[in-house]
């Protein structure tokens, strides 16, 4: 299973249409060392091509598909894999791989042939994969807009974290957040079994890029990096709580990085090659203020600021 993992997670987001000679004959020399499909498998060629000659691709489930169980929803949006796939967190559960997918909707949406706009707000889809044929199985969205709530009008979902028992997060928990720098930009997390769903905005109102939960803390001690993305004035964050339910449910603290070696230089951007810095984390007293507000507080800290966190 651990060798597929990679052939999945990378696959999952492919869509049409790079036909070319080598990525075909990878794909079916794969196709030869899985099981039957079981489930279901796009038709579409791949997207990318393996540049080397020991990595293979297999497109599994392209933008427009159908999710297998999902075709008797009332929505049309729901029964097919959405647009803008971008972070991806997976985990083994028996012989399936399960995959979530973090989907990056602005609230325009997509421009159908009708004219209208279509899959308007960010979402967060679920598929359950045979580890043995890559087949899709089932799948659902545990995140969407028709939750409403603070689910409603959620926007760019960017890249992705799955978080387990390494850090603390058993039996896991799916991350990602709005790549937006507006009053509201938070960070979602989702179970395992995608039964449970919550906004965290005490990680910080950031332009989420992504956010990252470190392994290896003792006592159940959870520690998750925030990456800003928000240009010039990009800061690193950190969220510490003595346990996933601490970080779940804000009992946490939220701190960022701030450079105190002599000579530091202005920013990330003045840096020179193989220049290296140190510093310290210091504690943000009011995680849940507006982004503009964030930005501003950070910078009153002396927060260090990066070119565009990723």
């Amino acid at each position: 299973l651990r060798s597929l993992v990679p052939v999945a997670i990378g696959a999952c987001v492919l869509a049409a249409c790079d036909a070319g000679e080598q990525s075909t004959s990878a794909s079916t020399t794969l196709d030869a060392k899985l099981a039957p499909p079981v489930g279901f498998v796009t038709s579409q060629p791949a997207q990318a091509r393996a540049l080397s000659p020991s990595a293979t691709l297999k497109p599994i489930i392209t933008v427009g598909d159908p999710i297998p169980g999902q075709q008797g929803q009332t929505d049309p949006e729901l029964r097919v894999y959405a647009p803008y796939p971008d972070g991806l967190g997976a985990y083994p559960d028996g012989g399936d791989l399960v995959v979530f997918t973090a989907h990056e909707n602005a609230r325009g949406g997509s421009s159908s042939a009708d004219g209208t706009n279509r899959f308007r707000y960010a979402r967060i889809s679920r598929l359950v994969l045979d580890a043995g044929s890559l087949g899709v199985k089932g799948g659902s969205y545990p995140v969407h807009p028709g939750m409403g709530g603070p689910f409603a009008q959620l926007e760019r979902f960017c890249s992705a974290t799955f978080a387990g028992a390494a850090e603390n997060f058993a039996p896991g928990w799916f991350f990602t957040g709005e790549e937006q720098r507006n009053s509201t930009s938070t960070t979602v997390a989702v179970s395992q079994d995608g039964s449970q769903a919550k906004v965290l905005p005490w990680l910080g109102r950031s332009a989420h890029e992504n956010t990252i939960s470190v392994p290896g803390f003792d006592g159940g001690k959870v520690v998750m990096i925030g990456l800003d993305d928000a240009g010039w004035q990009s800061e690193l964050y950190m969220y510490v709580g003595n346990s996933a339910a601490d970080v779940l449910g804000g009992s946490g603290t939220l701190y960022v990085f701030k450079a105190t070696s002599t000579g530091a230089p202005a920013g990330s951007a003045l840096m020179s090659v193989g220049q290296g810095i140190t510093g310290d984390f210091v504690e943000v007293a009011n995680p849940e203020q507006s982004w503009d507000e964030l930005n501003a507080s950070a910078q009153a800290l002396g927060a260090f600021p990066f070119v565009r966190l990723e």
